[in-house]
């Protein structure tokens, strides 16, 4: 025969099976709050790493512009001291250093000359274009009257 029903048995039981219902509900929110923490931590390391990439793209971006002027600057700096020089190609590489065949940087330097009634007015046009489509222009003019020079 079986044992004889009592209160405090059944009480026992359903303490029981609602302390293993509870333990089980807390290991299902656990387990969801894991998730939630993971997708976190790794949407935090997308944006760190798109924070990277983005630096290093602006990091080219600020090399490539202060390479440009430089070559520029220092091209119009060669025609005001020399204003016959005449138009021309001239090819660097991503540093700036002179290059014999086309490299990164292509310098194209446009001079027109005008003549006036005392002298000439030398017009020179430096552009520069890279490989990766940078362009950069510089404008500058030189007067030179029987043998001297002045500076637009």
């Amino acid at each position: 025969m079986s044992a004889p029903f009592t209160p405090e048995r059944t009480s026992a039981d359903n303490r029981f099976q609602r302390r293993h219902q509870r333990k089980a509900a807390d290991e299902r929110a656990l387990i969801i709050e894991m998730i939630a923490v993971l997708f976190f931590v790794a949407l935090c390391v997308a944006v760190v790493i798109q924070l990277f990439a983005q630096s290093a793209s602006d990091c080219r971006s600020a090399h490539d512009t202060s390479c440009a002027t430089r070559l520029a600057r220092c091209d119009a700096e060669q025609f005001n001291v020399s204003p016959d020089i005449t138009t021309g190609v001239s090819y660097f590489d991503v540093d700036g250093n002179p290059s014999d065949t086309p490299s990164y940087w292509t310098l194209t330097r446009t001079v027109t000359p005008e003549q006036t009634e005392v002298g000439t007015i030398y017009h020179a046009t430096v552009h520069l274009l890279s490989t990766q489509g940078t362009t950069y222009d510089l404008s500058t003019a030189c007067y030179k009257s029987n043998g001297e020079e002045e500076t637009l």
